[in-house]
């Protein structure tokens, strides 16, 4: 499996200028700073939230055998080796950047970037293939509303403000422009800013709240289900997946199976639905029974937890077709990617494995699941040249 190169469904790799160049500021980027490194600093008290209260918490066991290897340390990261390995770090940022790690510790053949701070920028390697990332549509029915990434298409985009009809068309228009530029799909990560509760799409009553200065909540989640519906639209007619962040975020309604009808009316459209649904990931492997069109994607759950990437990917193979399962990193950073690359391995392993070993799987067929969640799968759904 190691010698296997992967194509990452979903990335937000940071620029080199903004690449942590500290062994600290490496756990500040990542994920290991979701938990209680908030207002902490690099002092032994900090070192130590890190090294013994997460030291088995997901997000910090795999960065920290990601820099493990990267790094070429003998020894596990430990208050005792600390300033070693904050000095092998610096050391390697000062001689390569990250770009490295991605191709040859994590053998990418490609990487699929969703830029959040600037939707459907790419990067200068050829290796990243910019997403449009869609939700400030969703949440900005006039000049002043933003998504969570402060983010507004009226401004950002000079669109059409003079009536709704006449703004969706700007919008088909936009995304055939961000496809004409190299992007492969669109990316809503909507539990971040609202629910997925979508509701079936009133055009008078988004309308009403198009272009409005004051705009009530209930009007606010209409004006939403109206625009979501049409982007899922758009992206069937364009050719485009759909890639829809489900479970964690505000946790606000975020169960995958709250799409449901919005899949059922959009037959034709490629739904590609994110991190397995954790922690709802019965319900997305339900979706993927019942409909063709649902693509699971379990990036990032194997940071969150390896134990549910491994139930996850044995359900979803039971459940579901060899040929629709694909996988992403979700990370910012060099050595993060690598450390998602390795907690990937495990979780496949040991699915692929306990298959395997209770004679569900043959060995054969387990070996033709790699490739394909690795990098078949991916390249055909998105349609890519290697």
């Amino acid at each position: 499996m190691a010698g296997e190169t992967i194509v990452s469904t979903h990335s937000h790799y940071f620029p080199e200028e903004w690449q942590p160049k500290t062994l600290w500021a490496f756990f500040c980027m990542g994920y290991v700073s979701w938990t209680q490194l908030e207002g902490k600093e690099d002092t032994p008290e900090g070192r130590r939230i890190v090294l013994r209260q997460m030291a088995a918490k997901s997000y910090y066991v795999w960065s920290a055998k990601g820099l493990q290897e990267v790094l070429g340390q003998r020894q596990p990261l430990s208050e005792k080796n600390w300033e070693c390995y904050d000095e092998a770090y610096r050391a390697y940022y000062s001689r390569e950047n990250s770009i490295g790690v991605l191709r040859r510790k994590c053998r990418y053949a490609r990487v699929l970037l969703d830029a959040f701070w600037e939707p459907g920028a790419s990067h200068p390697e050829r290796l990243f293939t910019p997403v449009f990332r869609i939700n400030s549509f969703i949440v900005s029915p006039n000049r002043t509303a933003t998504d969570h990434s402060t983010n507004n298409p009226f401004v950002k985009y000079a669109l059409c403000d003079t009536t709704l009809a006449k703004y969706v068309d700007a919008c088909q228009a936009l995304v055939r422009r961000q496809k004409a530029a190299g992007c492969v799909a669109l990316k809503a990560a909507v539990p971040y800013d609202r629910g997925l509760d979508f509701d079936a799409p009133d055009a008078a009553a988004a309308a009403k709240a198009f272009g409005a200065k004051r705009v009530s909540p209930a009007a606010l989640k209409a004006y939403g289900d109206y625009i979501f519906d049409q982007f899922c639209r758009i992206a069937a007619e364009e050719g485009l997946p759909l890639q829809v962040h489900t479970g964690l975020g505000l946790l606000h309604r975020s169960n995958p199976m709250a799409l449901r009808d919005t899949i059922v009316r959009h037959p034709k459209t490629t739904f590609v639905l994110f991190h397995g649904g954790f922690p709802y990931t019965d319900e997305l492997c339900g979706l993927v029974h019942n409909y063709r069109n649902v693509f699971p994607d379990l990036c990032w759950l194997p940071l969150i937890s390896p134990t549910a990437a491994t139930v996850f990917i044995k359900t979803v193979l039971e459940v579901g077709t060899l040929d629709r399962l694909t996988w992403g990193c979700d990370t910012f950073t060099g050595v993060d990617t690598y450390g998602a690359v390795l907690a990937l391995r495990h979780a496949l392993a040991s699915a692929l494995s306990e298959m395997v070993a209770s004679g569900y799987l043959s060995r054969a067929t387990a070996h033709s699941v790699i490739p394909a969640i690795l990098r078949n799968n991916a390249t055909q759904l998105y349609s890519l040249t290697l």
